[in-house]
C-alpha cells in the first residue's frame, strides 16, 4: 500500500513537472548548449521569472536571484531544524525565526510547499533494502484477488478447491442410506411433499 501510494504521489509530480517544462518551451533557445551558455543561462533565469498568467516577466537583477535562492536553502535548513525537533520544542535563533516568517509572508503557497517538500526529501529515511520489497504479484495470485471482488465471473476459471488441510481424510466413501431411508426418501420426492 505504501508503494503504491509513493508511486502515485511520484506519477502526479511527474505530470505536475511536464506541465511546468511545457510553460517554459517559449523562452527555450533553439542553439545547442555548447558555445552558448549565455543564452542558456538567460533560459533558466527567465524559467525562474515566468509568472502564472503566461505574458508577464519581471525584471530582477542577478544578485536578486542569487540572494533570493540564498534565502530558499536557508530556510530549507530551517524548516528541516523544524522537523528535526521535537514536538512544541523548536530551538531556532532570532535571525532563523525572523527568516522563516519573512519567507511564509512574501512567498505564495506553491513556492513554500515546494521548499518544504525538498526539506522532507532531505529528511527522508533510506530506501529498505531490497529483500525487504514484496515479490511482484503472478498471474495466479492476481486472478484469486480478483475472484475475491468479483466471484460471480471468475467461478469458470477456478480450479476444483483442493484439501490442504491435514485433518481432513482423503478417499472418505460417500455416505449411504439404509434401504429404509432410501424408500421414504423417493416416496417424498415422488409425492412433492420435500
Amino acid at each position: 500500500m505504501i508503494l503504491q501510494y509513493s508511486q502515485i504521489v511520484g506519477c502526479l509530480k511527474g505530470l505536475k513537472r511536464l506541465q511546468k517544462s511545457q510553460q517554459y518551451q517559449k523562452f527555450r533557445p533553439s542553439c545547442p548548449i555548447k558555445g552558448n551558455a549565455r543564452l542558456w543561462w538567460q533560459y533558466a533565469f527567465h524559467c525562474c521569472q515566468y509568472s502564472r498568467n503566461g505574458d508577464m516577466i519581471v525584471t530582477k537583477t542577478w544578485q536578486q536571484c542569487l540572494d533570493r535562492g540564498r534565502d530558499n536553502v536557508k530556510y530549507v535548513e530551517v524548516y528541516c531544524k523544524i522537523l528535526n525537533a521535537q514536538p512544541g520544542y523548536v530551538n531556532l535563533t532570532v535571525e532563523e525565526r525572523r527568516l522563516k516568517e519573512e519567507m511564509e509572508m512574501e512567498r505564495g503557497y506553491e513556492e513554500l510547499k515546494t521548499l518544504r517538500e525538498a526539506a522532507m526529501f532531505r529528511l527522508r529515511p533510506p530506501p529498505p533494502p531490497s529483500s525487504a520489497v514484496p515479490p511482484p504479484i503472478g498471474p495466479v495470485e492476481a486472478r484469486s484477488v480478483l475472484a475475491g471482488w468479483l466471484p460471480a465471473w471468475t467461478w469458470y476459471a477456478t480450479p476444483p478447491p483442493t484439501s490442504s488441510d491435514p485433518t481432513s481424510q482423503p478417499n472418505q466413501p460417500p455416505l449411504s442410506l439404509s434401504e429404509a431411508e432410501r424408500e421414504v426418501l423417493e416416496d417424498e420426492i415422488r409425492d412433492g411433499s420435500c
